[in-house]
């Protein structure tokens, strides 16, 4: 349901998180220029993007390379774990053994 999901995401103020989120969708989608075109926009606005959305964005986009290269950045807490253990927006990385090697490394049960 990715075109129902970026239609509405096209009815709201676009802000950081919509940016975002929006990037995703279209690299989920398979729409994978228009996604490196908003997720650019949104890298050159304050504050930067959190290492976890590259993880997500780039798993989207199939580029297991850079995913993992960001998965090593990320600040391990409570809502990391549960979102590495659960968030089905990480699916595209669980078959790699580099997922699982690094849930063991950072002893994520």
């Amino acid at each position: 349901m990715f075109a129902e999901a970026l239609r509405e995401f096209d009815k709201i103020q676009t802000d950081e998180y919509v940016l975002l989120e929006k990037s995703y969708g279209l690299a989920a989608a398979g729409r994978h220029e228009e996604a490196l075109k908003l997720f650019a926009e949104r890298e050159k606005q304050p504050g930067g993007v959190p290492p976890f959305v590259y993880v997500r964005f780039y798993g989207a986009m199939g580029d297991l390379e850079k995913a993992f290269a960001w998965l090593d950045k990320i600040r391990i807490n409570r809502y990391n774990i549960a979102s590495l253990k659960y968030d089905p927006q990480l699916d595209p990385l669980r078959t790699d053994p580099r997922f699982a090697d690094f849930l063991k490394r950072h002893q994520i049960q």
